[in-house]
């Protein structure tokens, strides 16, 4: 069995190999970690989007909550007023009611005392 020098390199050969071997793998390192650093901003920045997000569904909430209650508060005013205006309309109803029948037996009393 003869060695062939060709398959085996010499040790100054080896070692230049393994170097840039290094070189060659610190490079991808540092471009896989500035990537992964990227992608961590990034995320960070969604996360942050997302909160923000949030916090301003959770104030319009508060807003639609406190424009409900407002709105109930001034209905529930508005159905005061009218009930006290209704039933201001309905004694004047009846006040203007007795006055005809006033009037009626009035007239009737009159006209029986003509005839009569």
């Amino acid at each position: 069995m003869s060695i062939d020098p060709s398959d085996h390199l010499c040790p100054t050969e080896t070692s230049s190999v393994t170097e840039d071997e290094i070189r060659d793998l610190k490079e991808k390192n540092t471009a896989l970690v500035k990537k992964v650093q990227y992608w961590k901003m990034l995320a960070a920045q969604r996360e942050n989007e997302k909160l923000d997000l949030m916090r301003e569904i959770n104030d319009l909430r508060l807003k639609l909550g406190r424009l409900r209650n407002e709105g109930a508060e001034t209905a529930r005013v508005l159905d005061v007023s009218l009930q006290s205006a209704i039933e201001e309309a309905l004694s004047h109803l009846v006040q203007s009611s007795n006055a005809m029948a006033r009037i009626s037996e009035v007239a009737k009393t009159y006209i029986r005392k003509r005839q009569g």
